[in-house]
């Protein structure tokens, strides 16, 4: 019952016209679960003829969100909820600025200015893509520590993500899988 009060809350404040910033230190899973539990409470509570004014972008980030949430977001209210790529490791790296609401949205959007992505080939990835690696202005050089060890996936001035994708024919990213299960969050996996 915390999480509908959490959900509740945050609608309320958010159609009175407060700002949302969502910092998150847990698991995929937990906020996989509460963005669905936010969009779909706006999906069944919210009148079709009252979106809030003051609610103009709406933006998700740190898992994949479902696709037909989505979908169903876009054609209800004729919102596109945007999508929002990038890791500790190397800050953002994809965006999607469409403001089509038809738009695809399994894509997390186009690479961010001075942000170049390669693809290296891994036995995990499906056919045309790749492990993804990355080079850009806010890409770290290494873990910080006394006792950070040196890590491979700090490499050829860049960083090697965990996430596998591919770019479409419109330059945008789709992420195609990972090639671990887990996601480290704040050092715990």
């Amino acid at each position: 019952y915390s999480w509908v009060v959490v959900v509740i809350a945050a609608v309320m404040a958010l159609s009175s016209g407060a700002r949302f910033y969502f910092i998150s230190i847990i698991g995929e899973r937990v906020l996989t679960d509460l963005r669905r539990a936010v969009f779909d409470h706006l999906l069944t509570h919210l009148p079709d003829s009252h979106w809030p004014a003051s609610l103009s972008a709406l933006i998700s980030a740190g898992a994949r969100l479902d696709p037909a949430t989505g979908r169903t977001f876009a054609e209800r209210f004729g919102r596109r909820i945007h999508a929002f790529y990038g890791a500790s490791e190397t800050g953002g790296i994809a965006y999607d600025a469409s403001p089509d609401p038809d738009a695809d949205v399994a894509t997390v959007g186009t690479p961010l200015p001075g942000v170049t992505m390669t693809f290296r080939a891994v036995d995990e990835a499906l056919e045309g893509s790749g492990r993804i690696h990355v080079r850009g202005p806010a890409v770290s050089s290494g873990y910080a520590g006394a006792d950070a060890e040196p890590s491979e996936a700090f490499s050829d001035g860049g960083f090697l993500t965990g996430d596998l994708g591919r770019i479409d024919a419109g330059g945008r990213l789709i992420l195609t899988g990972r090639v671990s299960g887990f996601v480290n969050v704040a050092g715990r996996k």
